[in-house]
């Protein structure tokens, strides 16, 4: 009755070099209002590093799926 479906992801290496630069945004977001002494610095900190994490995991499985390749 229900349709399932399934959203597939492109694994590039742009794909996650564009999730760097946002967790790179998220943390120096952080760092600013951590300067204001806002309450909310440190999950924007945290989330910006959870951020990075993921794209450092996509960009090596690119690689080396890019490798693998050639």
């Amino acid at each position: 009755m229900f349709h399932e479906s399934r959203v597939r992801v492109k694994l590039t290496i742009l794909n996650a070099l564009l999730m760097l630069l946002a967790g790179l945004v998220l943390v120096i977001t952080g760092a600013f209002l951590k300067l204001r002494e806002s309450p909310l610095s440190n999950p924007t900190v945290f989330s910006g590093l959870a951020v990075d994490f993921l794209g450092a995991i996509l960009l090596v499985l690119g690689l080396h799926r890019r490798r693998r390749n050639f």
